[in-house]
């Protein structure tokens, strides 16, 4: 409900208007990262006939998985950062690991030390990102958008 009342047409225009200093620049130098979360334990719900039983699925506790996304304002993105709950390693996360950095954490959401990996995650990642910019822009500073989680 928060969102709903605090994400407004006014409030999203303050919000250029106020950084407008910060966001006044070349948009390869303009990074957006969030979390999203993906999971399996839903409850599924079935449509049968009258008088017919449902069918019911095992329930298993599969856990979520927290998927973090950066993305460039010129369109242009990099490599997942996915957080795996529990410290175990998964069976075939070598399949993964070029498409994307693996990490995990006991809850599998991210927290503070989680994100101090993802910055050197980022870093990193620009490093080599620069190298591909034009001449006028690699060294110009990078913006880098979170949404202020606690974590």
């Amino acid at each position: 409900m928060v969102r709903r009342f605090s994400c407004n047409q006014i409030v999203i225009q303050n919000f250029f208007i106020e950084n407008w200093i910060l966001l006044n620049r070349n948009p390869r130098l303009i990074f957006n990262m969030d979390e999203t979360m993906v999971d399996s334990n839903k409850k599924l719900k079935v449509i049968v006939p009258n008088k017919v039983i449902p069918l019911t699925i095992e329930s298993q506790n599969i856990p979520h998985i927290t998927g973090v996304v950066t993305i460039c304002a010129d369109g242009s993105y990099l490599k997942p950062f996915i957080i795996l709950p529990n410290k175990k390693t998964r069976k075939n996360i070598e399949n993964l690991t070029d498409d994307s950095f693996i990490v995990s954490t006991a809850s599998g959401w991210m927290n503070k030390d989680c994100f101090v990996v993802y910055v050197l995650y980022f870093c990193s990642l620009l490093t080599h990102y620069r190298l591909k910019l034009p001449q006028q822009l690699r060294d110009e500073p990078v913006l880098l958008i979170v949404d202020g989680h606690n974590s």
